[in-house]
């Protein structure tokens, strides 16, 4: 699955395809039940925030994850809908 990424990196950097990779590793995927990620305040928990669940795109993701969680923590509210990524959507209803 990195190869393609791997290739078009080394494809912009060439003195690169003569390093070589000693080792390449892929870390485990972290799929929540629905492919969702989790993001925000614990409902069992007060001023407990979450942020997992974003699988491989957790780089691409966390500077606006981190953006929105901080919004949260200091103003108590979301400055966006947080709705489809709230820990509580896995709570018995």
């Amino acid at each position: 699955r990195i190869a393609p990424f791997l290739e078009r990196a080394m494809a912009r950097v060439p003195s690169s395809l003569e390093a070589g990779a000693k080792k390449l590793f892929c870390g485990p995927e972290s799929f929540t039940p629905d492919l969702g990620p989790v993001v925000g305040e614990a409902p069992e928990l007060r001023n407990y925030y979450v942020a997992a669940g974003m699988n491989s795109i957790g780089i691409l993701t966390g500077g606006g994850v981190g953006r929105v969680l901080a919004h949260n923590i200091v103003h108590g509210h979301a400055d966006v809908d947080m709705t489809a990524m709230l820990p509580a959507r896995f709570q018995p209803h």
